[in-house]
Protein backbone atom coordinates (compact mmCIF):
# COMPACT_ATOMS: atom_id res chain seq x y z
CA UNK A 1 0.00 0.00 0.00
CA UNK A 2 1.44 3.34 -1.03
CA UNK A 3 0.69 6.34 1.17
CA UNK A 4 1.06 9.49 -0.86
CA UNK A 5 -0.57 12.88 -0.61
CA UNK A 6 0.91 14.89 -3.45
CA UNK A 7 -2.12 17.11 -3.95
CA UNK A 8 -4.80 18.16 -1.43
CA UNK A 9 -7.85 15.96 -1.30
CA UNK A 10 -6.10 12.76 -2.33
CA UNK A 11 -6.26 9.62 -0.26
CA UNK A 12 -3.87 6.66 0.07
CA UNK A 13 -3.61 4.57 -3.08
CA UNK A 14 -4.52 0.94 -2.43
CA UNK A 15 -2.72 -0.60 -5.37
CA UNK A 16 0.17 0.82 -7.33
CA UNK A 17 -1.46 0.24 -10.70
CA UNK A 18 -4.46 2.34 -9.58
CA UNK A 19 -2.37 5.48 -9.13
CA UNK A 20 -3.42 8.64 -10.99
CA UNK A 21 -1.34 9.35 -14.03
CA UNK A 22 0.28 12.62 -12.98
CA UNK A 23 2.69 12.53 -15.90
CA UNK A 24 -0.04 13.69 -18.25
CA UNK A 25 -0.71 16.89 -16.28
CA UNK A 26 2.83 17.81 -15.25
CA UNK A 27 5.25 19.79 -17.38
CA UNK A 28 8.07 17.56 -18.59
CA UNK A 29 11.34 19.36 -19.12
CA UNK A 30 13.66 16.35 -19.39
CA UNK A 31 15.01 17.19 -22.83
CA UNK A 32 16.26 20.66 -21.87
CA UNK A 33 19.97 21.24 -21.65
CA UNK A 34 21.12 21.71 -18.05
CA UNK A 35 23.90 23.98 -16.88
CA UNK A 36 25.96 22.18 -14.28
CA UNK A 37 28.07 23.56 -11.48
CA UNK A 38 31.50 21.95 -11.09
CA UNK A 39 32.73 21.41 -7.51
CA UNK A 40 35.47 19.24 -6.00
CA UNK A 41 34.53 15.90 -4.43
CA UNK A 42 34.35 15.90 -0.61
CA UNK A 43 36.75 13.15 0.54
CA UNK A 44 40.55 13.05 0.55
CA UNK A 45 40.69 10.21 -1.98
CA UNK A 46 38.79 12.17 -4.61
CA UNK A 47 39.93 15.76 -3.97
CA UNK A 48 41.66 15.89 -7.33
CA UNK A 49 38.42 15.02 -9.14
CA UNK A 50 35.74 17.54 -10.06
CA UNK A 51 32.08 16.53 -10.22
CA UNK A 52 28.98 18.14 -11.69
CA UNK A 53 26.19 19.46 -9.44
CA UNK A 54 22.80 20.91 -10.23
CA UNK A 55 23.18 24.65 -10.71
CA UNK A 56 25.26 27.76 -10.14
CA UNK A 57 25.41 29.72 -6.89
CA UNK A 58 23.95 33.22 -6.60
CA UNK A 59 27.41 34.72 -6.19
CA UNK A 60 28.69 33.04 -9.37
CA UNK A 61 25.71 34.34 -11.31
CA UNK A 62 26.19 37.83 -9.86
CA UNK A 63 29.91 37.91 -10.73
CA UNK A 64 29.19 36.61 -14.24
CA UNK A 65 26.62 39.40 -14.72
CA UNK A 66 23.38 37.43 -14.86
CA UNK A 67 20.12 38.92 -13.60
CA UNK A 68 17.80 37.52 -10.92
CA UNK A 69 15.81 35.25 -13.21
CA UNK A 70 18.92 33.14 -13.92
CA UNK A 71 19.48 32.09 -10.31
CA UNK A 72 20.52 28.50 -9.60
CA UNK A 73 19.56 26.29 -6.64
CA UNK A 74 22.94 25.38 -5.10
CA UNK A 75 25.77 27.44 -3.65
CA UNK A 76 29.49 26.68 -3.63
CA UNK A 77 32.00 28.02 -1.08
CA UNK A 78 35.12 27.11 -3.09
CA UNK A 79 36.93 30.09 -4.63
CA UNK A 80 38.70 27.97 -7.29
CA UNK A 81 35.48 26.43 -8.51
CA UNK A 82 33.80 29.84 -8.30
CA UNK A 83 36.31 31.33 -10.73
CA UNK A 84 36.09 28.32 -13.05
CA UNK A 85 32.28 28.42 -13.06
CA UNK A 86 32.19 32.19 -13.58
CA UNK A 87 34.51 31.78 -16.57
CA UNK A 88 32.25 29.05 -17.99
CA UNK A 89 29.15 31.22 -17.46
CA UNK A 90 30.74 34.21 -19.21
CA UNK A 91 31.84 31.98 -22.08
CA UNK A 92 28.35 30.51 -22.45
CA UNK A 93 26.74 33.95 -22.22
CA UNK A 94 28.94 35.33 -24.99
CA UNK A 95 27.61 32.60 -27.31
CA UNK A 96 23.99 33.05 -26.21
CA UNK A 97 21.42 34.94 -28.28
CA UNK A 98 18.35 35.52 -26.13
CA UNK A 99 15.20 36.28 -28.11
CA UNK A 100 12.63 38.52 -26.38
CA UNK A 101 9.19 37.08 -25.69
CA UNK A 102 7.60 40.17 -27.22
CA UNK A 103 9.69 41.59 -30.08
CA UNK A 104 7.99 44.96 -29.67
CA UNK A 105 8.98 45.24 -25.98
CA UNK A 106 12.38 43.63 -25.25
CA UNK A 107 13.42 43.40 -21.60
CA UNK A 108 16.77 43.97 -19.95
CA UNK A 109 19.11 41.07 -20.71
CA UNK A 110 17.55 40.25 -24.09
CA UNK A 111 19.75 40.42 -27.18
CA UNK A 112 19.79 43.56 -29.31
CA UNK A 113 18.17 43.81 -32.73
CA UNK A 114 21.58 43.59 -34.46
CA UNK A 115 22.39 40.33 -32.66
CA UNK A 116 18.97 38.94 -33.55
CA UNK A 117 19.62 39.67 -37.23
CA UNK A 118 22.90 37.71 -37.02
CA UNK A 119 21.10 34.62 -35.71
CA UNK A 120 20.57 32.01 -38.39
CA UNK A 121 18.35 28.97 -38.33
CA UNK A 122 20.36 25.79 -38.78
CA UNK A 123 19.01 23.86 -41.72
CA UNK A 124 20.31 20.67 -43.22
CA UNK A 125 19.88 19.24 -46.67
CA UNK A 126 16.32 18.10 -47.34
CA UNK A 127 15.81 14.58 -48.60
CA UNK A 128 12.88 13.63 -50.74
CA UNK A 129 10.64 10.76 -49.73
CA UNK A 130 11.27 7.51 -51.54
CA UNK A 131 9.62 4.13 -51.87
CA UNK A 132 10.68 1.51 -49.33
CA UNK A 133 12.28 -1.46 -51.05
CA UNK A 134 11.40 -5.09 -50.37
CA UNK A 135 14.86 -5.66 -48.89
CA UNK A 136 14.30 -2.86 -46.36
CA UNK A 137 10.90 -4.26 -45.42
CA UNK A 138 12.36 -7.70 -44.72
CA UNK A 139 15.39 -6.39 -42.80
CA UNK A 140 15.41 -7.54 -39.18
CA UNK A 141 17.28 -4.86 -37.27
CA UNK A 142 17.28 -6.47 -33.82
CA UNK A 143 18.44 -9.84 -35.14
CA UNK A 144 21.27 -8.28 -37.16
CA UNK A 145 22.39 -6.15 -34.20
CA UNK A 146 22.39 -9.09 -31.81
CA UNK A 147 24.29 -11.20 -34.35
CA UNK A 148 26.89 -8.46 -34.79
CA UNK A 149 27.23 -8.19 -30.99
CA UNK A 150 27.68 -11.96 -30.67
CA UNK A 151 30.28 -11.95 -33.47
CA UNK A 152 32.22 -9.19 -31.74
CA UNK A 153 32.10 -11.04 -28.40
CA UNK A 154 33.13 -14.41 -29.84
CA UNK A 155 35.75 -13.20 -32.32
CA UNK A 156 38.68 -13.88 -29.97
CA UNK A 157 37.46 -17.37 -29.08
CA UNK A 158 37.03 -18.24 -32.77
CA UNK A 159 40.52 -16.93 -33.60
CA UNK A 160 42.03 -18.97 -30.75
CA UNK A 161 40.24 -22.14 -31.90
CA UNK A 162 41.36 -21.58 -35.51
CA UNK A 163 44.96 -21.10 -34.36
CA UNK A 164 44.83 -24.27 -32.22
CA UNK A 165 43.25 -26.20 -35.11
CA UNK A 166 46.00 -25.05 -37.48
CA UNK A 167 48.66 -26.12 -34.96
CA UNK A 168 47.02 -29.55 -34.60
CA UNK A 169 46.95 -29.96 -38.40
CA UNK A 170 50.67 -29.15 -38.56
CA UNK A 171 51.38 -31.71 -35.82
CA UNK A 172 49.31 -34.41 -37.60
CA UNK A 173 51.21 -33.86 -40.85
CA UNK A 174 54.53 -34.48 -39.07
Amino acid sequence: MILTRKFPGQFPIKEYHERPHWQSILDSSHSREKSYLFIPCPTVSYLTKVRACRGFSLEELRVAGFTGRWRGPLASRWSESLQANVQRLKENRSKLILFPRKPSAPKKGDSSAEELKLATQLTGPKEKARVITEEEKNFKAFASLSMAHANAQLFGIWAKRAKEGAEQDVEKKK
